[in-house]
């Protein structure tokens, strides 16, 4: 009992302290810049992935919904990554975005996106990729194709992509 009237008692001073540093901030920040109102959060907005977005890819292939392209890449034999992403989706930017500018000094190796938006149905990615299917829940999705096995990861991992990446340097 001892202890529990120790430990509430400092819980109401360490409240009581963060309450007045909070109190205090705001009265030095309205001090030296007198424009100051507080950040609002509705007025923090994300880029507009349109207005930054390239206007082209010379290493990222788009690829259509058509089942027959994938094939003839499979069929090719070459190793490559295919990114399923959405327009509208930041994090599918920043990871093609992050495939165009590493391309350049890989070999080996090519990229190609798939815009979810623009197909009905893309399931049959994985029938002709040959694995089981996954449950998409989110993009990105990634499938890196190496020497007739595919590997399966999501979300925009960097350190997972250059790990991948770094065996094709040249």
């Amino acid at each position: 009992m001892k202890y529990f009237k120790i430990f509430l008692r400092l819980t109401i001073i360490c409240s009581i302290l963060i309450g007045l540093s909070f109190y205090f901030y705001k009265k030095i920040e309205k001090k030296l810049n007198p424009d100051y109102e507080g950040v609002k959060i509705s007025s923090i907005k994300k880029p507009d992935i349109n207005s930054i977005k390239r206007e082209k890819y010379e290493y990222v292939k788009e690829i259509s919904c058509d089942s027959a392209e994938l094939e003839e890449i499979i069929k090719k034999g070459n190793d490559f990554i295919l990114e399923v992403g959405a327009q509208s989706c930041y994090p599918c930017w920043l990871a093609k975005n992050h495939f165009e500018d590493n391309a350049k000094n890989l070999k080996g190796i090519k990229f190609y996106y798939l815009d979810i938006n623009k197909c009905k149905n893309y399931g049959w990615i994985f029938t002709k990729l040959k694995i089981e299917p996954f449950k998409i829940s989110g993009v990105p999705q990634f499938f890196h194709y190496e020497k007739g096995k595919v590997n399966h990861f999501s979300g925009y991992v960097r350190r997972e992509i250059q790990l991948i990446l770094k065996a094709y340097l040249k």
